[in-house]
This record gives C-alpha cells, sequence and structure tokens, in this order.
C-alpha cells in the first residue's frame, strides 16, 4: 500500500540521523560498513552505540505500542533457505560493493559521488529484475493516510529529533570528552535512524518489493519516492550548502568522508549482488537489524548468520 505521508516523515527522520551523525561525528551513516567494521573491524565505541541505539527502537517499537501507532514491525515472511540466499548475497554485495541503500543512497548520492551514483543505479536495476524474475508481489495497491492522531505523533517525532538534534552539542560539549560525545550521538542517531526506517516503511519487505516490482503498475508501491523526498532531497542540500563547507565535525576533528573514486568491478558486483539479495526478500542491513530487534524468528536470524558469512568472506576476495 501506498503510505505517502508516513514515508514522507520518515525519510525526514533518516534525514536528521544521518546529517546529524556527519555533522557531530564526521561519519557517513553506512549501515553495512557499520556492521562489518563493529564486527570485523576496528569496532569503534560510535558505531557499537549507534548499533544499539538501532536495537533499542527495534525493542520500544515491540513493548511499547503507543510509539508504532498500534503497528508492528511486519515479520520477515521467507523461509530459511531464502533468507540464507539472500543473507549471503546481501553481505557479500555490500563488503564488495562499499555501501547499500543507506551509505550509497542517502548519504553517497548526497555528496554527488559518482560511486555512488552507479552502485544506486547497479542494485536498483537488479533488485527490480529479481522482483520480476521471482514472481513481484501481490496485486492489492491502495493509499492509506494517517488519522489526525497519527499525524499528531509524526509532527511530533519530527520535531522532537530536530530540536534534541540542535540542542545536544550545548548539552554534552562540555560534559564529555569527544570520544564519549561520539557515543551518545551514535546511539542517538541509531534511535532516530530506526524509527525513521520503520515509519517509512522500509522494514516492510513487501512494500520494499513491491516499490521495485516496476513492471506491473497495479503492483507498484511508489512510497520509497517519499523517502527520496524526505531523506536523500534534504540530506543533498545539508551537505552541498553546510557539510561540505566545515572545516571538522563538532565532535571530530576531521570529516571521514569516502576516498575512493574509481568505478571499479568490485562496485559493480558488489552493488549487483546486494541488489539480487534485496529484490529477493526485500531486506536491507538496516531494516533487517529493527526487525531483528522487533520481530525475532528462525528466519531472520538465518539471514544475519549468512550476512556475516557472505561478509566475511568477501573480505578475502
Amino acid at each position: 500500500m501506498f503510505t505517502p505521508v508516513q514515508s514522507l516523515f520518515g525519510g525526514g527522520l533518516l534525514f536528521i540521523s544521518v546529517t546529524s551523525l556527519a555533522a557531530y561525528n564526521g561519519k557517513v551513516a553506512g549501515i553495512s560498513g557499520i556492521i562489518n567494521n563493529t564486527i570485523f573491524g576496528d569496532s569503534a565505541p560510535w558505531r557499537r552505540a549507534f548499533l544499539a541505539g538501532i536495537g533499542a527502537m527495534g525493542i520500544m517499537l515491540k513493548f511499547i505500542p503507543q510509539l508504532s501507532g498500534g503497528h508492528s514491525v511486519p515479520a520477515f515472511p521467507f523461509s530459511i533457505g531464502k533468507a540464507m540466499a539472500a543473507g549471503l548475497l546481501v553481505g557479500a554485495g555490500t563488503k564488495l560493493g562499499s555501501g547499500c541503500t543507506s551509505g550509497h543512497m542517502l548519504c553517497g548520492i548526497a555528496r554527488l559521488s559518482k560511486r555512488s551514483i552507479v552502485a544506486s543505479a547497479t542494485f536498483f536495476a537488479t533488485g527490480a529484475a529479481t522482483v520480476y524474475f521471482t514472481g513481484g508481489v501481490p496485486p492489492r495497491y491502495n493509499t492509506v493516510y494517517p488519522s489526525k492522531d497519527e499525524l499528531s505523533k509524526l509532527i511530533l517525532f519530527i520535531t522532537a529529533a530536530a530540536s534534541t538534534f540542535e540542542l545536544l552539542p550545548a548539552m554534552i560539549k562540555k560534559k564529555a570528552r569527544d570520544s564519549t560525545s561520539q557515543s551518545i550521538v551514535g546511539f542517538l542517531t541509531g534511535l532516530t535512524f530506526a524509527l525513521g526506517l520503520f515509519l517509512s516503511g522500509m522494514t516492510n519487505t513487501e512494500k520494499v518489493r513491491g516499490f521495485l516490482d516496476l513492471t506491473r503498475p497495479q503492483n507498484w508501491d511508489p512510497s520509497l519516492l517519499m523517502v527520496v523526498a524526505g531523506g536523500l532531497v534534504p540530506n543533498m542540500i545539508a551537505y552541498q550548502l553546510f557539510l561540505k563547507k566545515k572545516e571538522k565535525a563538532t565532535f571530530n576533528s576531521r570529516f571521514d568522508w569516502p576516498t575512493k573514486k574509481d568505478l571499479d568491478s568490485r562496485l559493480l558486483l558488489g552493488s549487483a549482488l546486494f541488489g539480487i539479495g534485496w529484490g529477493l526478500c526485500g531486506v536491507c542491513p538496516g531494516p533487517g537489524l529493527v526487525t531483528l530487534a522487533a520481530n525475532p524468528s528462525a528466519g531472520i536470524f538465518a539471514f544475519w548468520m549468512s550476512y556475516l558469512l557472505g561478509s566475511g568472506a568477501a573480505g578475502y576476495v
């Protein structure tokens, strides 16, 4: 179903999260990179805090129905075999291709990175092709708007998130070392990011696959376009007009932007593999973490075990 308003507000929360992480910590909110570096790399405290924030929001969505408006994070609906195949492809693909929808689309395209533009085009194309060849989604398109109470809650979420991150430097700058400040920012941006994923519909695998079902107009769900409008577009404006001109981040002496610029075979192959896995089950790393915390099942556990296997193996390629 098409949820234009909800997805727009969810995209807005994603924008606030990734822009705040960049402005304060000088870091890119590439979820696959954060996961891979936490498991296989330096495991920096801010990364662990970010992932803890995602997990905490997933648990809150499960046990605090008022927060989720009575809706729950949908169960992972695929078989263990399909979950393992998707996890392996997503894990290997994001490692080889240096990112997924968050790092390449939300953050990379905002910086006008050629690598991210090519990667995004590749995984969207292969994702759409995978959905087409695996049968698409059921034809039950309709548009759903929020009630007045739900709209009030969406406005409250956006206002609270924007206010918190606007006031954050004044609240913690003189009370904590930069490493501690980065962890606080990491946790809060993780919380906000997870809520944005939920509200936007990206934790709903059918909505994601519905967006990729481009060849069947009666099935197509354009909700993720509203995520682009609410998340990518303002992030691009913020980067080009603000972040690009800052000499250093608030709690970091530099900005850790990706430096690779070449369009190599690893980027193309990795993006294609990720797109196939994404199209197969409609889940990428960020939404997959929220689902793992909010609605654990054998299927989503199988996805993550296979993801780590794929990512670890691709590190040797």
